[in-house]
């Protein structure tokens, strides 16, 4: 049998001492409500709540995976690696309306060497529209393609990170098996 999401709060509770769902959502940073979705109505723990989890098992030795998955950390990290092509795209979008989306993008576009947004969207596995889209402040680029940047990187592999934040039950594998 795999382990539900709300298996997974009991797993969490019982590891690190948690009295109720409240210190529960408070570590997970979620609201009460979500817990209580998960608990009651088979809803699922969304990526970010995830991520807290594996920062608080040290998975891989390493912390800070939500900070590490944000566009500001991950143009810092592409900038370090060449910076006088960064300097150009930086200095293409100082004026552009939405610069840190569109900063990104070709920052991402730099560090994948694709020449187009479509080639981006390819390489990321998301809709060419998400780019434009999120070029001009529409919407966001979600965990798992920040995690391929990621990837690319830092190394790290993603198959297996993806297992955990896709299936509860590695998760509580993770969890089970970390010290507290």
């Amino acid at each position: 049998m795999t382990k539900s999401d709300s298996q997974l709060l009991d797993v969490v509770i019982d590891k690190y001492g948690l009295k109720n769902d409240a210190e529960l959502a408070n570590l997970l940073g979620v609201t009460r409500t979500s817990i209580h979705v998960i608990r009651h109505k088979n809803g699922r723990l969304g990526i970010k709540g995830r991520l807290k989890l594996i920062d608080k098992i040290g998975y891989r030795n390493a912390s800070n995976w939500v900070e590490r998955l944000t566009p500001s950390y991950l143009s810092k990290k592409i900038k370090e690696i060449n910076q006088a092509k960064a300097q150009k795209i930086i200095d293409k979008n100082k004026n552009a309306p939405n610069r840190e989306h569109s900063e990104f993008i070709d920052l991402m576009k730099l560090l994948f060497d694709c020449h187009t947004d479509i080639e981006l969207s390819e390489r990321l596995n998301l809709k060419p529209n998400t780019i434009s889209m999120y070029r001009t402040g529409k919407t966001t680029i979600g965990e798992k393609p920040l995690l391929q940047v990621l990837s690319e990187l830092e190394g790290v592999n993603i198959e297996d990170f993806y297992q955990l934040l896709d299936d509860s039950e590695s998760l509580v594998k993770a969890i089970e098996k970390a010290k507290k």
